[in-house]
């Protein structure tokens, strides 16, 4: 017998709207509301950016403002992403029965099938690439982004149907040289001479896709109260420029600590599928750890996860052995949960760090 989930056409929202009204859904779901689905599109383009990166590299801040995009910071990690009326959106949170098991890459195709699904009625082949990405021959065409709270998934996630490419990477300032710079695509590319399916047939083609895939029978309904109220306090914190610039201000906090006086600063990164994880570090006298920052995308590591990391980092005594049992105690005695990111990354992460610091690597 199908599971009944809740349908939610949220229509047309804004850059604030599209990041705090999720965070009030996963607030109603874990209070005891259904699974639920919601599709918007959205009212005007804006970039969002993920839970630990940092704004002024991945978003053109001139360019935005000279346009009226807005730049707002989500609670999902993963890369900035600009949206325009141009994508169809939607979002599940769902409570998980169990625990996700290995890298995230199952979850992600699990709850992208049906999108895939819907694009084949419309005779668009479409395919998933690990981790969260759609792509069309070479081309990215969608994707999506996730966060797991209390159990609870939220996941988000976009199909380009008439987006701008010029446009997008403008905002994100993304030059020809620029390691993102990879082509992009939309289903009107696939409809030369007509317009692409309007986002009520995409919306159709979508609940047929989430019934026959998922055993998923919907009903129509509305955001409590409760649930509005969750948004409205999300939405006040997103749309300050503490919250949006935070990760910016820490690491430039750190960054700008004097390299003198058994003061030095240390950079390095470890990237992997599913993984990216940039570290600067502040050593003094050559022993202790006194501040560290670690940001990136690391896939579905919990909300406070990167802080807990830190904290436990944070005046450690500088060496492999003391590192690697301070990390694996937040994994195996207060099950720090990130399947995308294991213990493994951070041990290597800050391994390389420290091996980088021997005499005459600096």
């Amino acid at each position: 017998m199908p599971s009944t989930w809740r349908f939610l056409d949220l229509g047309r929202l804004s850059a604030l709207d599209a990041v705090s009204i999720p965070e009030g859904m996963v607030a109603g779901v874990t209070a005891g509301e259904p699974d639920t689905l919601a599709v918007y599109v959205p009212t005007k383009p804006f970039v969002t950016v993920g839970r630990e990166e940092q704004v002024r590299q991945a978003v053109d801040l001139d360019y935005c403002a000279a346009h009226d995009i807005p730049v707002v910071r989500r609670t999902t990690n993963g890369d900035a992403l600009y949206t325009d009326e141009g994508q169809f959106n939607f979002v599940i949170v769902h409570r998980l029965s169990g625990a996700p098991h290995g890298d995230g890459v199952a979850l992600f195709e699990t709850w992208l099938q049906p999108l895939i699904d819907a694009c084949r009625e419309f005779e668009v082949e479409i395919r998933f690439q690990p981790y969260n990405r759609l792509v069309r021959s070479n081309y990215d065409i969608g994707g999506a982004h996730a966060l797991i709270r209390d159990g609870v998934l939220l996941l988000s996630a976009y199909l380009s149907v008439n987006a701008s490419e010029s446009m997008a990477k403008a905002a994100l300032g993304i030059t020809k040289d620029d390691p993102r710079n990879r082509a992009l695509t939309s289903l009107r590319h696939e409809y030369e001479g007509h317009a692409p399916p309007e986002p009520l047939e995409i919306r159709r083609a979508l609940g047929r896709a989430f019934h026959k895939g998922k055993e998923i029978a919907f009903e129509e309904g509305s955001l409590t109260t409760p649930e509005m109220l969750a948004a409205a306090e999300a939405r006040n914190r997103f749309e300050s420029d503490a919250w949006t610039f935070e990760v910016d201000e820490a690491a430039a906090k750190v960054a700008a600590t004097p390299e003198g006086k058994g003061i030095r600063v240390w950079h390095n990164q470890r990237r992997n599928e599913g993984c990216a994880l940039d570290l600067t570090m502040v050593t003094e006298g050559g022993h202790t750890i006194r501040d560290i920052a670690i940001t990136g995308n690391a896939l579905f590591l919990q909300e406070d996860g990167m802080q807990q990391v830190v904290g436990c980092l944070r005046d450690c005594y500088l060496n492999p052995p003391t590192v690697g049992e301070r990390i694996l105690d937040l994994y195996d005695l207060h099950q720090l949960v990130s399947p995308g990111t294991n213990a493994a990354d951070f041990l290597i992460l800050i391994g390389d760090t420290i091996d980088k610091m021997a005499p005459g690597r600096h």
